[in-house]
């Protein structure tokens, strides 16, 4: 289970199934995850799982475009 920080304010739960984890594990863990109120996705077992390995890449470019030059408020601007 992926808890995003800080975990009282994140929505999001992602559950991360291994090649071995039974199907009936991902239920109790949804289970678990329901009844803190999360949003829950289910993800393999990959580096970055879902979100860190969309995230991460995005982050950089926008590191890369400071660095060209932007502010970091253009940057977020740009982003909502």
């Amino acid at each position: 289970m992926h808890f995003f920080s800080p975990v009282p304010v994140m929505n999001l739960l992602e559950i991360v199934r291994s090649l071995t984890t039974s199907d009936e594990t991902i239920e109790q863990m949804k289970a678990v995850g329901e009844r803190l109120g999360k949003t829950i996705i289910v993800a393999n077992d990959y580096p970055g799982f879902t979100v860190n390995r969309v995230l991460v890449p995005m982050l950089n470019e926008a590191i890369y475009l400071v660095m060209e030059g932007n502010t970091p408020e253009e940057i977020d601007q740009g982003m909502m």
